[in-house]
């Protein structure tokens, strides 16, 4: 198995250097993980969303992980700090950091 490592950045310059506002990394690191969840469990036929700063329409995604549902490693609250349960309530983390 090979983790897949999502950061929300720390650093405002970061950013600003993409055009992103600083502000919305938590919603917008929520939304991509929701995104990524979405993608995962579609089929063939593929699957839409229409989110605050994503949107598609039947789209796929392939390969799939070989989880189902894909394991989550400890977690970003919204305000950068750390939780041990992923939004989606499936497994908490062993570990808080």
């Amino acid at each position: 198995m090979r983790p897949l490592t999502v950061g929300l950045g720390t650093l405002p310059g970061e950013a600003r250097a993409t055009g992103v506002d600083f502000s919305t990394r938590g919603r917008r690191i929520d939304e991509a993980i929701e995104v990524l969840r979405l993608l995962w469990e579609g089929d063939d036929k593929g699957v839409s969303f229409d989110g605050e700063f994503f949107g598609f329409d039947k789209v796929t995604s392939y390969p799939k992980p070989t989880e189902s549902p894909a394991t989550p490693a400890p977690w970003s609250t919204r305000d950068g700090g750390r939780s041990t349960c992923p939004p989606s309530g499936s497994r908490p983390s062993p570990r808080k950091a």
